[in-house]
Parts: C-alpha cells; sequence; structure tokens
C-alpha cells in the first residue's frame, strides 16, 4: 500500500489576497501545507502518470478489438488533469 491520501484530490486556487497571484494549492496537504511523504510522492509521478495515460489510450485506438468503453475513465482522468472538467 503506498499510504498516500485517498482521493479525491482538490484543488483551489492561492488565498492569499495577493492581486495577479497565479498559485493554486491541492486541498489534501499535510501541517503548514506541505505535502506526507507518501502524497508528495503521488503528486510527483503525476506528470508520468498522465503520460502513460495518453499512451494507452492512443494504443486503444489502434487496435479495433479493444473495448473502447473501458477507457472512459481513462479520458475522463486526462481532461481533469488538463482543465477540461
Amino acid at each position: 500500500m503506498s499510504g498516500h491520501t485517498p482521493g479525491p484530490w482538490a484543488y483551489a486556487k492561492c488565498p492569499c489576497g495577493q492581486r495577479g497571484c497565479t498559485k493554486f494549492y491541492v486541498a489534501h496537504s499535510g501541517a503548514n501545507g506541505m505535502l506526507e511523504e507518501a502524497d508528495a510522492r503521488l503528486a510527483a509521478s503525476a506528470p508520468d502518470l498522465l503520460e502513460v495515460m495518453k499512451r494507452a489510450l492512443k494504443l486503444s485506438r489502434e487496435h479495433s478489438d479493444f473495448k473502447l468503453y473501458a477507457m472512459q475513465p481513462f479520458w475522463d482522468a486526462i481532461a481533469k488533469a488538463e482543465g477540461r472538467t
């Protein structure tokens, strides 16, 4: 078991109130805004996980016998990661 905080995770704009601030924070964080080690590993792996999901979807389109409906969770997760939901 990875020990990370189970989802769903969420993000929000920085509450600092500074004009023009473009920073965000993750809702599941430890004390003082710091991530616990397992959560930090999960966050650090997110770009790799996104790339793997995109490759899997590309492969699914190339193989007609693959059940595309089974890939909908991949599409949904990618859209969320790219800010399209």
